[in-house]
Formats: structure tokens, sequence, C-alpha cells
């Protein structure tokens, strides 16, 4: 039975929001790409309806923090909220062991 365009694409953000945080994690990923291409998905790519309103919310909780990020020292003294990259990557890390436990 051939499936829907719904079904192919149901899981496809999940599953690239999931490989982002897993390769910033691990160090495979950059933390400024992984901002622009996290907030890129969150943004452009994602639909009501790919994720679960469990996952929806662990990962705005890394959304929150990647379009704050600044690879800028300076930047962040002067701008009250800017995040570094020990901010990412501590959410990045928390949020993708919440998901490894999230059934979808």
């Amino acid at each position: 039975m051939p499936c829907s365009e719904h079904d192919r694409r149901q899981g496809d953000v999940r599953r690239r929001l999931v490989d982002l945080l897993t390769g910033v994690s691990n160090g495979d990923l950059g933390v400024s790409e992984f901002c622009e291409e996290f907030e890129y998905c969150w943004n452009f790519e994602r639909r009501s309806d790919d994720l679960s309103s469990l996952e929806k919310g662990r990962l705005k909780k890394v959304f929150d923090i990647v379009v704050w990020y600044s690879p800028y020292e300076n930047e962040r003294e002067r701008i009250k909220g800017y995040k570094d990259e020990e901010a990412v990557l501590s959410v990045a890390k928390e949020v993708l062991e919440a998901l490894s436990h999230t059934n979808s």
C-alpha cells in the first residue's frame, strides 16, 4: 500500500532535529552551524503534527537557547540574554537524553 506524503514525511523533522542534537553533542557539528540548522528546521520545516506535544516542549527548550546564541564574547557581555557555546551544548545534551526516553 503506497504511503501518503504525510506518512512518508512523518518523523522526518523529528529525526532531523535529533540528528542535529546528536551531531552537536558528540562534536561532529559546530555550535554555530547547529544553531543555524536547528533554527531553520524548527521555523521552516516543522509542521504542527510532526511532533508530539511532549517532544515540542522539549525541543522548544533548545530553540529558546539557540535563537539567543552568539559566538562573540564581547556581544554576550554587552547584550543581556545572549547565550554561549556551553549553554547550547548543555541544553542539547539534556534534551537529547530526554528524547531518547520518549516513545514517538
